[in-house]
């Protein structure tokens, strides 16, 4: 065997390799990009709220996942207002088809007057699988004294 056919050969196997790994990360960005997220919704704005007081957000949501998982408010808000809520466990049920919940929502004691945005941020974790990341949102609303 002549050293060019080794050469050939090696570099058609190169070739090949190359070309099958190619096909296997398009294939896993276009089942990541078609997979659709294990949580989705939105929030309706309460409008005008007041810190400290309690305000009804109403959510229409369609959760995929029954893996468990956490989430927590996050509020943002005027002159650099920022405030991240504790951790807590995810509880609502997987239904695959958005579901409607009007949720009471204490406002921060602290919000500034101004506008105020809400955040629900959090992950899912299916037993065995990473982490997979959502942020919900934002809910616009203005705090007025």
């Amino acid at each position: 065997m002549a050293v060019s056919d080794i050469t050939g050969g090696l570099v058609l196997g190169a070739f090949l390799v190359q070309t099958a790994l190619t096909s296997i990360q398009t294939a896993t960005f276009v089942l990541e990009s078609k997979t659709p997220p294990p949580i989705e919704a939105v929030g309706i704005s309460p409008g005008k709220v007041l810190a400290g007081r309690p305000a009804w957000i109403d959510w229409t949501i369609t959760k995929r996942s029954d893996c468990p998982g956490e989430n927590a408010r996050v509020w943002s808000g005027q002159d650099g207002f920022s405030l991240h809520e504790p951790l807590g466990v995810t509880t609502l049920p997987a239904t695959g088809k958005p579901e409607f919940y009007s949720v009471q929502t204490n406002i921060p004691a602290v919000a500034p007057v101004g506008k105020l945005w809400l955040y629900i941020q959090g992950f899912y974790q299916c037993l065995g699988a990473e982490k997979v990341s959502f942020s919900l949102g934002p809910v616009e609303m203005e705090v007025i004294k």
